[in-house]
């Protein structure tokens, strides 16, 4: 019985493993297929911040917009590297440090809308770039709602302390692509996933335990 259990226990770690491959595949494909959206994205938004303020636009010194637009362009060209360096942090990827709640074995679901979350609130810092040359350029100005967490998960247990607090969280409306969207529903339902399978483990574990203890008592 002992060994049979030790078997299954196996079996569920070896799922637990391939679980922990799926998401490191599709944080990797996510971060790649971001950045010409976030480049597309960063360029629109400046562009629509000196097109909504035209006035502002027309009181700046050519010499400013020649900047203004120098530096736009240092951005775009820097955008992979900027997408890499913000979604390596990872606070953004629930995966990395999951853990079950204790006396909770159904909280899977909400688990996984707030891993949904937190990868957009990493795209949203990427395209926050975007807002931080516009408030450079006083076409915006920063509040302390423009530094807040983004709203989407503000209703989770998670610690905005763990966020730089140099990045600037983009709050404006964003589409995302489907092949992105759909990664990002994937990523979340592969924590749900994950989520019962470390109950599975604790459960067998469990019952490993008991047994083995049975076992100590039948010898006597």
């Amino acid at each position: 019985m002992v060994e049979e259990i030790k078997k299954e226990l196996n079996e569920v770690e070896v799922e637990i493993c391939k679980q922990q491959e799926r998401f490191d595949e599709l944080r990797h494909q996510i971060t790649i297929e971001i950045v010409p959206f976030a480049k597309e994205t960063i360029k629109k938004v400046v562009e629509n911040g000196v097109k909504s303020d035209p006035e502002h636009t027309k009181s700046l010194d050519r010499a400013v917009l020649v900047e203004m637009k120098q530096r736009l362009g240092d951005t775009l060209e820097r955008c992979e590297q900027i997408v890499k360096e913000t979604l390596k942090d990872d606070s953004y990827w629930l995966h990395v440090s999951y853990k079950t709640a204790p006396n909770d074995r159904y909280r899977g679901y909400e688990d996984k809308k707030q891993a949904e979350a937190l990868i957009h609130q990493g795209i949203r810092a990427i395209i926050g770039e975007a807002e931080r040359i516009l408030i450079d350029y006083k076409y915006m100005r920063v509040s302390n709602q423009s530094a807040q967490v983004y709203n989407t998960i503000s209703k989770y247990d998670y610690s905005r302390e763990k966020r730089p607090s140099s990045r600037h969280i983009y709050k404006g409306y964003i589409s995302l692509p489907k092949s992105v969207e759909d990664k990002i529903c994937q990523y979340g339902k592969g924590i749900d996933t994950l989520c019962d399978l470390l109950w599975k483990q604790r459960d067998v574990q469990e019952r490993l335990s008991q047994q083995e203890a049975l076992d100590i008592w039948d010898e006597l």
